[in-house]
């Protein structure tokens, strides 16, 4: 703390520059406020009002003295000392008396004098002596640091220098920024000057106060400034202080120069700019903190209590809720999406950086998550493709007042009645969304009419422009995720009145009939409104049963038409076979999922697609035979219709494909061959791949928006109206629907792989699974397409010699079910005589049983290993081994730290 006499000694500088401010301020003169005189031995001045209103010589307002300013001056005039109360603003009130230009110039020619009268003391920046202590920088931005000179480097014009912490430097002279005066020092000093600097340094308000009676004109060196601070002759230590005070508080003084460092005096406009700045930082610092406090007491939170509907709940209503809702553009943007481009990225970004984390997408989507923002299970795919299997309110209430208020039926003239038909229905048993039926009419000649029911949405949905309609334009299609179904249209809507439901009445529908050559060929069909009311609900498996009985469905009225339907069936196969049409069998699999209520994982299962079942190749078949008829009906009438068409494969030569495997290996060499399929408004387009001369997915309109467009324009072609799109806009629409269609299932096969990694996670650590190579991916690089025994297709190195068609056996490598990332590697095994090492001994259980004899099952050279000797046998998972295909005893152990199966027999 500085001492009265130093305070009294730079106070009285005030004074004298008070004298020289009586003319130059007449109101202060008018009002006797300048009648100063020094008084006694103190040589203290009589203080002018600071209340007193009045300008600078120059015309400039004067600086208002700060409380902390005020309060030194007022406890000096009374005679007592009592620290000053810092503060950082200027209190509001009349002008206050500060030296003017004119005086400030006296003051400091005054000290110009005083400097002259003591050259010898004063410090410099000039060239530095062993023993000095000297101010340094190293870098412009870094603080200055204290040093000892030890010695010159000579012709390097380097000076050794000891800093404060004992490391020795080697310093150009351009790092120097001062010599300190006194000396010579030594290195005792050197720590002693750097306590006493830090203690005068420790008031910071002598800064601002050195700056209200500084001269704004000035430009003050480091020694200038230290008396300027300090009041007395500049000390060494005194001249650090002022160095450290002046870097760490650039509110006041500028620096002007370097060599020697020189500080001028920022003007009043200039400090009450930075302290409004300082202050708006301040509080964003303060802001930033307090979000970030809420933050980690939210996170906490959810993790105690991970109860999504409530944390969104409150998030929501939370003083955060518009930030969040920023960092939810932000994860749910692609890299090329317009949201990410737009002006909430900046912001989002300023978000994640008071986050303290990288701002990406991804990172977005965790700390939103975390946060109970969204589900535990929720990914990131799926909603950025917008899957909701929620609907919003209003939309929910347009569904339910279409079914109050049904519009008026625009094809209630022209709908057919075939209420008399015993319609059936055929899907797996979860299906609730109920879109198509079957049933067949016999005619005069004995020959069937095979007829195809349709769901008839647009009945309800006149407008192809209603929101309800736009909604599922955004949704596309309805997805079948592993966690259940996301509809495109309201549940009560989908399931409800829009389903082919048994017991429902009459139901509006769209109709095709269709009478077949005996080749099988199309003679002759009808495309119609209609009213149906649909008799029986049969499964799958109930169907398949239904035509391994023989036709015997429990109803005479139905067993005649379910044969000619399925006889029908098998006839259009044949015929489409014919026409050149391609059939892939390929297994296919399934995952189960049920979750708890909290979002826990109850289980996880995989379903196999029964590839032998005639009930799912003839519902298929019948769908296949609608979209022939609509496409043949849109090529006569010229219609604008979503055509799906795919050029011809290039098929495997004849030679490659009976070198190949029967079965799956050529079903997938095929499969490579097929060219992508191609949706146009162009009538005739042919589909190469189902062997028909043009076809338009019609079956699913519930289910698949393309097929509600085709609905709305074949209903206003019978009606006999204009279509409600041209083909322009049509194609506009198919171009927009295709990009958002495949969007969607890359989004549902991520969800896949999702839960497929949760499956393979709780399987046991080293669980065999057996399948069959049928492809290569890069052959050079030994990767290779298996598809396992459960029906998955995988991707698998095979670092051995193989080809297609050989088993291999496979066990997981890596699981990260977070992100739903499995990797598969070969296990292969060959017999060996190299022993097992004892850490492997250490593994095998001494007390399992030894079988007398080796399984059936395992191959002649493996069996041989069993010899009476008693060793251990080991059959190594070596690469480049030769792969058997046989199954390990019971009492087989893997070896984790030999990474192969040990056998271990016991010498009866």
């Amino acid at each position: 703390m500085r001492s009265s006499h130093d305070l009294l000694r730079r106070l009285s500088r005030v004074v004298g520059a008070s004298l020289s401010q009586t003319a130059a301020c007449p109101a202060m003169a008018t009002t006797g406020v300048m009648n100063a005189q020094l008084t006694g031995a103190s040589g203290f001045a009589q203080l002018p009002n600071p209340s007193a209103p009045g300008k600078n010589s120059d015309g400039s307002p004067p600086r208002r003295l700060s409380s902390h300013v005020r309060h030194a001056l007022g406890s000096l005039a009374s005679g007592k000392q009592s620290p000053p109360s810092p503060s950082t603003s200027l209190r509001a009130g009349a002008p206050e008396f500060v030296p003017s230009l004119s005086s400030r110039k006296l003051l400091s020619t005054t000290a110009a004098a005083t400097a002259d009268a003591s050259a010898s003391d004063t410090p410099s920046a000039g060239e530095p002596s062993p023993g000095a202590l000297i101010a340094f920088q190293r870098d412009r931005d870094a603080q200055p640091s204290l040093g000892l000179v030890l010695e010159s480097l000579g012709k390097s014009r380097k000076w050794r220098v000891l800093n404060i912490r004992g490391d020795k430097l080697a310093l150009l002279p351009n790092e120097i920024s001062l010599v300190l005066p006194g000396g010579p020092y030594e290195q005792p000093d050197l720590s002693l000057v750097a306590t006493q600097a830090a203690s005068e340094a420790a008031d910071s308000s002598l800064i601002e106060l050195a700056w209200e009676i500084s001269d704004m004109d000035a430009a003050y060196t480091a020694p200038e400034m230290a008396e300027l601070l300090f009041g007395s002759e500049p000390t060494a230590a005194r001249c650090a202080a002022a160095l450290m005070l002046l870097s760490t508080h650039s509110l006041y003084f500028k620096q002007s120069g370097r060599l020697p460092p020189k500080y001028q005096p920022r003007t009043a406009e200039t400090v009450a700019a930075m302290r409004a700045q300082e202050e708006r930082e301040r509080q964003i610092l303060q802001a930033q903190q307090a979000f970030r406090k809420w933050f980690t007491e939210q996170k906490l939170q959810h993790l105690n209590s991970p109860d999504a509907a409530s944390s969104r709940a409150a998030l929501e209503a939370s003083e955060y809720a518009v930030k969040l809702e920023v960092l939810q553009k932000l994860a749910l943007a692609s890299p090329d999406g317009p949201v990410y481009m737009s002006d909430n990225r900046e912001e989002a970004l300023a978000i994640m950086s008071e986050l303290q984390v990288p701002a990406t997408a991804d990172n977005a989507f965790n700390v939103l998550k975390s946060l109970g923002w969204w589900r535990k299970h929720d990914l990131l795919p799926l909603l950025r493709a917008g899957v909701d299997p929620a609907f919003p309110a209003h939309l929910n209430e347009a569904a339910e007042e279409v079914q109050a208020v049904p519009p008026p039926d625009l094809d209630a003239e022209g709908r057919m009645d075939l209420t008399s038909h015993y319609i059936v229905t055929i899907d797996d048993a979860s299906t609730k969304e109920i879109d198509d039926g079957l049933s067949a009419e016999k005619l005069e000649d004995g020959r069937w009419r095979i007829w195809v029911h349709i769901a008839d949405p647009t009945r309800w949905l006149q407008s192809p422009h209603s929101q309800l309609v736009r909604e599922a334009e955004r949704r596309n299609q309805s997805l079948y995720l592993p966690t259940g179904s996301v509809p495109m249209f309201p549940y009560s809507l989908a399931q409800g009145p829009f389903s082919l439901r048994t017991g429902a009445g009459p139901t509006p529908a769209m109709s095709v009939g269709v009478v077949l050559t005996a080749e099988g060929a199309v003679e002759d069909f009808t495309v119609t409104a209609s009213l149906v009311e649909p008799r029986r609900r049969l499964t799958y498996l109930e169907a398949d049963e239904v035509i391994a009985g023989g036709y015997a469905t429990g109803d005479p009225e139905l067993d005649g038409p379910f044969r000619a339907i399925h006889e029908a069936a098998l006839l259009r196969s044949q015929w489409r076979e014919l026409q050149g049409a391609v059939a892939i069998d390929t297994p296919e699999v399934e995952v189960a999922v049920n979750l708890n209520d909290d979002d826990t994982v109850k289980d996880v299962e995989l379903v196999n697609r029964n590839r032998e079942s005639l009930s799912q190749s003839l519902v298929a078949e019948m769908m296949i035979l609608t979209g022939q008829v609509i496409g043949e009906l849109g090529t006569q009438a010229g219609l604008p219709l979503p055509y799906r068409g795919q050029p011809a494969p290039v098929l495997p030569s004849d030679e490659y494909m009976e070198s190949l495997p029967p079965g799956i290996c050529r079903a997938v060499a095929v499969r490579n061959c097929m060219k992508r399929s191609v949706t146009t408004v162009e009538p005739g387009t042919p589909h190469a791949a189902l062997g028909l001369p043009a076809y338009v997915q019609f079956t699913s309109p519930i289910r698949r928006y393309t097929d509600l467009l085709a609905h709305y324009q074949v209903k206003a072609h019978l009606r006999g109206e204009q279509p409600p799109f041209s083909a322009a806009q049509m194609l506009g629409m198919l171009e927009g629907s295709g990009p958002q269609a495949r969007e969607l299932m890359a989004a549902s096969r991520a969800a896949e792989s999702y839960w497929l990694a949760h499956y393979f996670a709780v399987q046991p650590r080293n669980m065999l699974y057996d399948g069959q190579l049928v492809a290569w991916r890069r052959q050079e690089n030994g990767i290779a397409k298996v598809i396992l025994d459960l029906g998955l297709e995988v991707t698998v190195t095979i670092n051995r010699p193989a080809q297609i068609g050989d088993l291999v056996t496979v066990q997981v490598a890596t699981c990260d079910p977070s992100v739903g990332q499995y990797t598969f590697q070969e296990v292969y095994v060959e017999s060996s005589d190299r022993e097992p090492s004892a850490p492997e001994l250490e593994e095998l259980e001494s007390d399992s049983p030894a079988p007398e004899a080796p399984p059936a099952d395992m191959p002649a050279h493996v069996a041989a290993a069993f010899a009476p000797n008693g060793l251990p046998f080991s059959m190594s998972l070596l690469h480049n081994a030769h792969p058997l295909r046989c199954t390990l005893p019971q009492h087989a152990r893997f070896s984790t730290t030999g990474r192969r199966w040990l056998v271990h027999r016991r010498c009866v």
